[in-house]
């Protein structure tokens, strides 16, 4: 692509994101306070020193941060803060962790994966660490989890669309912007707890000893696959809890938004339940695909029906949780998982991915290029998803930026917006209604927008 783009941009306000990062530190207080109760009981008192001073330094610095008046926060600056809470509480987690004996770098590691909900460790043999580390790498996926859920449903919307996707969606703004995210984390909160609890419960019910059932309680509805034995879900030793976990898994890739819709008894919109019936749909897929290719590849029907199905879902909410060797799997199979762990859940919910709004998109463009196989020269056809008529120029940029970012593997900023008609050469036309599509973007909380340059 030439350089005939131009980009408009609101710079962050350092006092705004300083005073932001301060109330999210002051909210995170439950993150090292939990893990130290826990170490106390336990008698792990070199740990909960650690997190002693871990907690007083958050709320030292929230104290501080509630001491001033908030502005409007934008969300470039929102998503600056939550860049630095993925930085400063690891660090500060990690060094705690490292009381344990263990190297710091490694870790640093455990407190990352933890908080992003990655699910990754380095440290062989889990089902051999001290109770309160797992319960600490437990817990700290249990808050990355609702973090994700909070920071969608509370800056982007409520609905958990991208910010492209409500372009041309004139927004509201609050008379007290802190407000709506208060009000939805709170009621994230509570939906969270309720499931987690619901969860606790019915893994108990079917197996696990209290313990077990809380850790993976905890890592399963944060999508984020951290278990307490090297085994994974195997450790579990059946399908009911197995059914549990994966079901509890599901909810929690599901967009939160429907539970609020819910709670608030209101019919959840037509965009809403499309996102939803996608993972489904997509997760249906995933688990087909790999259901066949296990029948080719020798497994039995009752293998098959055992493991095709956790697995495909496992992928698909990126909750990463196997009940079997997934070495063993055919290629062709591990290609469909690859797709399913690539697309990932619905945004405003703990799983994330690619959004699958994007994909629908693609579905629909080559859905849309075999339908005209069968009309005359001069129909006219229109692309269509998410229950809106989706416009060439719309299509080229959703197309340039998805493939640009599957070919470069670099996710797309959630602030970004792009307007403009991209030629066959590269090169990007200017378009009209340049103020209403500003406008439009700075209500619906964008910061940055690319323009083309002629414009």
């Amino acid at each position: 692509m030439d350089k005939s783009a131009t980009i408009l941009s609101y710079a962050v306000r350092p006092r705004v994101a300083l005073h932001i990062g301060a109330l999210a530190l002051l909210a995170l207080i439950p993150l090292p306070l939990a893990p130290g109760i826990v170490a106390a009981i336990d008698g792990d008192w070199p740990f909960a020193a650690r997190c002693a001073v871990v907690l007083a330094g958050f709320a030292a610095v929230g104290a501080f941060g509630r001491m001033k008046t908030p502005k409007a926060p934008r969300l470039n600056e929102a998503l600056s803060v939550m860049a630095g809470v993925f930085i400063v509480p690891p660090a500060a987690m990690g060094w705690a962790m490292a009381a344990y004996d263990i190297p710091l770098n490694a870790a640093l590691f455990e407190a990352v994966a933890g908080l992003t909900t990655a699910g990754l460790s380095v440290l062989p043999n889990p089902e051999a660490l001290d109770d309160t580390l797992l319960f600490t790498r437990a817990w700290m996926q249990w808050i990355g989890g609702l973090g994700f859920a909070v920071l969608v449903l509370g800056l982007m919307g409520g609905a958990g669309g991208s910010a492209a996707r409500r372009l041309n969606e004139v927004q509201p703004m609050a008379a007290d912007p802190m407000e709506p995210l208060r009000t939805r984390a709170r009621r994230t909160l509570i939906i969270y707890l309720a499931l987690t609890a619901l969860c606790f419960a019915a893994l108990w019910l079917t197996g696990p000893d209290p313990w077990h059932a809380l850790l993976y309680a905890m890592t399963a509805l944060a999508t984020g696959g951290f278990a307490p034995h090297s085994t994974s879900a195997m450790f579990l030793d059946g399908w009911a809890p197995e059914l549990v976990l994966i079901g509890f898994s599901t909810l929690g890739a599901i967009n939160f938004s429907l539970y609020l819709d819910i709670l608030d008894r209101k019919r959840p919109d037509r965009a809403l339940v499309r996102d939803i019936g996608a993972l489904f749909a997509f997760a249906a897929i995933a688990v087909t695909g790999l259901a066949v290719f296990m029948l080719l590849d020798g497994f039995t029907p009752g293998e098959v029906l055992r493991h095709a199905p956790f697995i495909g879902v496992a992928a698909q909410t990126s909750v990463g949780f196997t009940n079997m060797d997934i070495s063993a799997l055919p290629p062709a199979g591990l290609a469909f998982l690859m797709i399913a762990m690539w697309i990932g859940g619905n945004t405003g919910s703990t799983a994330g991915g690619i959004k699958t709004f994007r994909a629908q998109t693609l579905i629909a463009m080559v859905r849309l290029t075999l339908q005209r196989t069968s009309l005359p020269p001069d129909a006219v056809t229109r692309l269509s998803a998410g229950g809106r008529t989706i416009s060439r120029a719309e299509l080229e940029s959703v197309m340039t930026v998805a493939l640009l970012s599957l070919a470069l593997d670099v996710p797309v900023r959630g602030d970004f917006a792009l307007t403009g008609e991209i030629s066959l050469t590269g090169k990007v036309l200017p378009v009209g209604g340049i103020r209403e599509k500003v406008i439009a973007a700075r209500r619906s909380g964008v910061s940055v927008i690319v323009l083309p340059k002629e414009n």
